[in-house]
């Protein structure tokens, strides 16, 4: 199932089955899954950023939503995913294939949690204002996914962001970006592609960009 995630996917999915065991869950459910997902400097979690979605406050509203067992689950081999949760994973691969993506990043998976309703994590999602189009829109305005690779010689910039566990991902750039820092202290990167303008907002207390010529 996880040959076509991104390496930051594979590792929230991880993430998930901890949160699952945590709360001694039969299944991994798509509030397990938004957890990890905005455990990590991935591209869900900075959407959700963008968005000005305090992501503790998601954690917060998941847990109040949370009923979890008062005894041990004891499983046999992995803990599955539920049926809702496995729906997601496909919603989630079926936006990679709208954009011709052939891997599923972190914010494919937040989309195909927006995509399904009746659940845990579309309820928190959708209490704190967000929609699936708003989300939609928000990644799909960036030319970068986390499966992207773009070792394209007309892109002279190298943009890399770093989280608190090393580098998380690197973007090539056809013009030089620039930085404003904003009064809370997060920083404004801009750049421009194709004639369009591109903005990502960093808190600056967990990520660091640095720009190097090829």
């Amino acid at each position: 199932m996880f040959e076509n995630f991104s390496a930051m996917l594979r590792k929230a999915m991880n993430l998930a089955r901890q949160e699952a065991k945590a709360y001694n869950s039969e299944f991994i459910g798509t509030e397990h899954i938004l957890m990890a997902i905005i455990q990590d400097q991935g591209i869900a979690a900075m959407t959700l950023k963008a968005l000005n979605v305090d992501l503790k406050r998601i954690r917060q509203e998941v847990v109040k939503l949370i009923t979890p067992s008062t005894s041990p689950t004891v499983t046999l081999g992995p803990l599955p995913f539920s049926p809702r949760a496995k729906h997601a994973i496909e919603l989630a691969g079926e936006e990679a294939t709208k954009r011709n993506e052939t891997v599923i990043g972190t914010e494919h998976m937040l989309l195909g949690i927006m995509r399904e309703p009746e659940t845990i994590a579309f309820q928190v999602l959708t209490k704190l204002g967000l929609t699936c189009d708003k989300v939609s829109e928000m990644i799909y305005e960036s030319p970068y996914t986390e499966g992207a690779v773009r070792p394209e010689e007309d892109r002279p910039f190298e943009l890399h962001l770093f989280g608190d566990r090393g580098q998380v991902f690197e973007i090539a750039l056809k013009t030089k970006p620039t930085f404003n820092r904003l009064e809370d202290g997060r920083e404004v990167v801009e750049w421009e592609e194709d004639g369009k303008k591109f903005s990502l907002v960093v808190s600056r207390s967990h990520s660091i960009y640095t720009i190097s010529p090829k």
